[in-house]
């Protein structure tokens, strides 16, 4: 992703900007544990693209990002190296801890609702692409924080091989979500009162939308919520990209990313879902 930001006293940050292109470069860290060369040749394209189009708009900084596809395969520093010489832009692998204090800081941006929310027992469900970190909030603390190797993209790679229309599919990845979530369950909620979920990541926006790219408010009840899982549950990417109007590698991810949040909603008992 390449977005453009203008910064200035008088309209403080806005972006100008934004685009996407995709390179399966987790799917070959998760699958393989390395980074292939025709891939990181792909990369390279799509950077020198993005570096034409900073010099249009005459970009003074730029700084760039890296998460699990890259801080977990074996030649990172590799694939580091030759976007260096073959782009000029020198990529920071964020640690995990750097990556999520990062979404932190963003969820925290809305601050009098971010206050407001966490008086109440509330969790951060972050599902990404490799992991997923699970954050529990108590009378405005934050009492605990959890990573857990159970993104969107691990999941459909480690079930990669099976047809997804078929039913023991999202039987499987109901079983792996499961497996994990009920571990953290037993171990750090215990009595704890949660009333709130704060969903973010990779699919996460998608979650209150309805069909041709409406987004509507970014709070959902669970009920709402439940209409919106049992609504795609069965849907092909396909015809879940076409309905929701989301580009169809996501499109592949929602099922995995949908099941982590109706987890958390079934273990905490949670009443509302914040996607800031």
């Amino acid at each position: 992703q390449l977005a453009i930001y203008e910064i200035s006293q008088k309209n403080g940050i806005r972006c100008l900007d934004h685009m996407r292109k995709t390179a399966g470069v987790g799917t070959d860290t998760y699958m393989e544990g390395k980074i292939s060369s025709h891939l990181i040749d792909a990369m390279c394209t799509i950077l020198k693209g993005f570096c034409r189009v900073m010099e249009e708009y005459q970009v003074k900084d730029c700084r760039a990002y890296a998460t699990s596809a890259l801080r977990e395969a074996g030649n990172s520093q590799i694939v580091l190296d030759q976007i260096l010489v073959r782009t000029g832009i020198e990529v920071k692998v964020l640690s995990n801890s750097e990556q999520r204090f990062l979404c932190y800081k963003a969820i925290a941006v809305k601050e009098n609702e971010f206050q407001s929310i966490i008086k109440k027992g509330t969790a951060i469900v972050d599902v990404g692409s490799g992991s997923t970190q699970l954050s529990l909030f108590d009378k405005d603390a934050l009492v605990t924080t959890q990573y857990l190797k159970l993104g969107a993209l691990r999941i459909k790679e480690t079930l990669g091989h099976l047809d997804y229309d078929r039913v023991n599919y999202r039987t499987l990845i109901r079983e792996l979500v499961d497996s994990d979530i009920d571990t953290f369950r037993k171990m750090f909620l215990k009595d704890r009162d949660i009333k709130n979920i704060i969903a973010t990541g990779l699919c996460a926006l998608y979650l209150n939308r309805k069909g041709g790219g409406d987004r509507q408010a970014d709070k959902m009840t669970v009920r709402e919520f439940m209409d919106f899982y049992h609504r795609i549950e069965k849907m092909s990417p396909e015809k879940l990209s076409l309905e929701m109007d989301i580009p169809i590698e996501h499109a592949y991810l929602m099922q995995p990313s949908v099941m982590i949040f109706r987890k958390m909603i079934e273990i905490t008992g949670a009443e509302l879902l914040w996607i800031p």
